[in-house]
């Protein structure tokens, strides 16, 4: 399935900001005259921080605009390959110059805006918000993730049928 389409039929019912301002991440629509490419995307990558600003760091809040030129750019060299191959190489390559702007594309990849499980796991996020957050990796934050949305107290908690998988996996 092309990107767009992905996008579209993922997001279609969300044609309201921020999240139709996902559009700007996709390598095909930065444009190629350096003129437009100045100004590209400023307003909805703004938009997007100050939607997302309870799940981001402050770092992550301050560094994003800054850095947002430096992914136009690399976005604008790229834009001929195909935006899922542009953007998994971004995530991949995680350069250092664009890793708080590529927040947002995380946010974009990983979002289902229809599920609730999505929109109780903002105020999670905010639980595992230090200063040390923009330094985790994304299996580190998964993992604290995860761990936050567990809603099984330790005293219901039945290891039972983990064990009985372990034993039987082996």
């Amino acid at each position: 399935m092309p990107f767009e389409k992905f996008l579209e039929k993922r997001f279609s019912f969300l044609k309201d900001t921020p999240f139709s301002d996902f559009h700007v991440l996709n390598p095909r629509n930065v444009p190629r005259s350096d003129a437009q490419l100045v100004t590209y995307g400023d307003v909805q990558v703004m938009n997007m921080v100050t939607h997302f600003e309870s799940v981001l760091s402050e770092e992550e809040v301050t560094n994003i605009p800054r850095q947002w030129p430096s992914l136009k750019a690399r976005l604008k060299y790229r834009q001929r390959q195909p935006p899922k191959e542009v953007i998994s190489d971004l995530l991949t390559e995680n350069h250092p110059d664009v890793k708080a702007v590529l927040v947002l594309v995380y946010i974009m990849v990983t979002l289902s805006p229809s599920s609730a499980a999505v929109e109780r796991g903002f105020p999670l996020m905010n639980l595992i918000k230090t200063s040390r957050k923009s330094q985790m990796t994304n299996e580190t934050r998964g993992s604290l993730m995860r761990v936050s949305h567990i809603t099984t107290t330790v005293a219901e908690f039945d290891p039972e049928p983990a064990i009985q998988k372990w034993k039987t996996s082996a």
